[in-house]
């Protein structure tokens, strides 16, 4: 990611709010992934209308048409909770020139150097990274279990 040039990297913001926090968090990864890749708002355009202040950054905006105009099932009728993944789709589909997209969701808080954590995940060979991983026996009331599911098998 950041010494391999080879590799391509977006670090998405996502929010769905206009505030003094999700401004800092912005700016605070657009400082940390500078010559790493690029930093852009991913940003839920609701009824509001977007702040002019946001139009600082580079941002890819969505509605909330995205649980339909994706044509996959959503998990729940609104995107929280169950579908917040339909905005990273959508910019995938949009932006496929990627080979890795970071998305930290604006209530997302790291008090330590990005920089160094984007590095230090930068030699992983995974298709996955999250700070929230569950087996079904440590968790088993966690309510998207079923969401899980293959059509087809049983996965243990």
């Amino acid at each position: 990611m950041g010494k391999n040039k080879e590799f391509t990297v977006c670090f998405l913001v996502l929010s769905n709010r206009t505030s003094f926090s999700l401004i800092e968090k912005y700016k605070e990864v657009y400082s940390a992934t500078l010559g790493m890749g690029d930093t852009i708002l991913l940003y839920h355009l609701s009824a509001k209308k977007k702040s002019e202040e946001l139009n600082k950054f580079k941002t890819f905006t969505f509605s909330d048409d995205i649980l339909t105009s994706l044509n996959y099932f959503p998990l729940g009728f609104t995107l929280v909770p169950g579908s917040n993944h339909f905005p990273l789709l959508k910019f995938y589909l949009s932006h496929p020139n990627y080979d890795y997209y970071w998305c930290i969701e604006d209530d997302v808080d790291f008090s330590g150097d990005w920089s160094a954590f984007f590095e230090e995940f930068s030699s992983v060979d995974a298709d996955f990274i999250s700070s929230h991983i569950r087996r079904y026996q440590d968790e088993p009331e966690w309510p998207w279990w079923s969401a899980l599911a293959h059509p087809y098998f049983v996965i243990p």
